[in-house]
């Protein structure tokens, strides 16, 4: 069986991909649904499943919906997940994939947006191809230098989940009790994670989610991605060192007040890493779910 990502082009506007989006867990290309809409008009707009994510179909029953042409981008045959985590899922081999996409969709460059996760595999992405990216938008996720210095234990405590995945059998079991609780209620909607503007998610909305979070082998697929954090992605960083010298990517940060997994404070001394930062910190009314 061949495995592909599926990145998702809106728009017939200029011929660079002006925006390529990269969502977090546990979502997917739909996170990114109202920024396809808004700047599909006027520009090349690209959102894709992650590597282990979603489906491989577009379900469009919105008539007045802007055109998507949804393209297979074959690289490798379907990833495996394993309980102690996949070498298909480390940085190295994620990284390459955000290339590949931009190559095989025929751009040379684009902006990128992304969030949680996602923003994780921007930062890596324009720190060691910062030619290929015009200009970054990340939401959720601070500098990697700023995560190394600013982890504290408060920030710890915060982050208890990525050690909870590190166990094996348990996290699938967790996510996945109730039909899925956790994404139906946990993460959209619950006081911890879940979005504090009321209406912002519908339930709808949230059905999608559960679609593509009940394919099979997804869970095991997204909670890899956390299973290689303290092996395969800590060569990853030693073999491929943050810069000295500052990024040159125009780089827009935004912050929630409210995140309960990553604190305020983590982003603590990002303007020392990026030449041209922008920080757009958002009120108590914010969500950590890029919507």
């Amino acid at each position: 069986m061949c495995w592909s990502l599926w990145p998702l082009q809106f728009g017939e506007g200029q011929s660079v991909c002006r925006f390529h989006s990269l969502h977090g867990f546990p979502e997917c290309w739909y996170s990114f649904r109202h920024l396809l809409d808004a700047f599909s008009g006027s520009h090349k707009v690209v959102a894709i499943d992650l590597r282990g994510y979603g489906y491989a179909i577009l379900r469009n029953t919105n008539p007045t919906a802007p055109k998507a042409h949804a393209l297979s981008c074959s690289f490798t045959n379907k990833p495996s997940p394993s309980w102690m985590g996949s070498a298909q899922y480390d940085l190295e081999t994620l990284v390459q994939d955000v290339r590949e996409v931009i190559r095989a969709l025929g751009y040379t460059e684009c902006v990128l947006v992304s969030h949680d996760w996602g923003g994780l595999l921007a930062w890596q992405f324009a720190l060691r191809y910062p030619q290929m990216v015009t200009r970054f938008v990340t939401m959720a996720m601070p500098h990697p230098q700023c995560w190394r210095k600013n982890f504290n234990l408060a920030q710890f405590s915060a982050s208890w989940y990525i050690f909870f995945f590190q166990l094996p059998w348990l996290p699938e079991l967790f996510t996945t009790r109730r039909n899925h609780h956790m994404t139906r209620r946990g993460v959209f909607t619950g006081r911890a994670m879940g979005c504090k503007r009321e209406g912002a998610v519908l339930s709808a909305d949230i059905d999608v989610y559960l679609w593509a979070s009940s394919t099979p082998g997804v869970t095991s697929s997204a909670i890899n991605y956390y299973r290689n954090v303290f092996t395969r992605n800590i060569m990853y960083g030693l073999m491929n060192p943050v810069p000295k010298t500052p990024l040159e990517v125009p780089v827009l940060s935004i912050i929630p007040d409210c995140d309960n997994a990553i604190l305020k404070s983590t982003y603590r001394g990002q303007a020392k890493y990026v030449k041209e930062l922008t920080e757009l910190r958002l009120t108590s009314k914010a969500t950590r779910c890029a919507r």
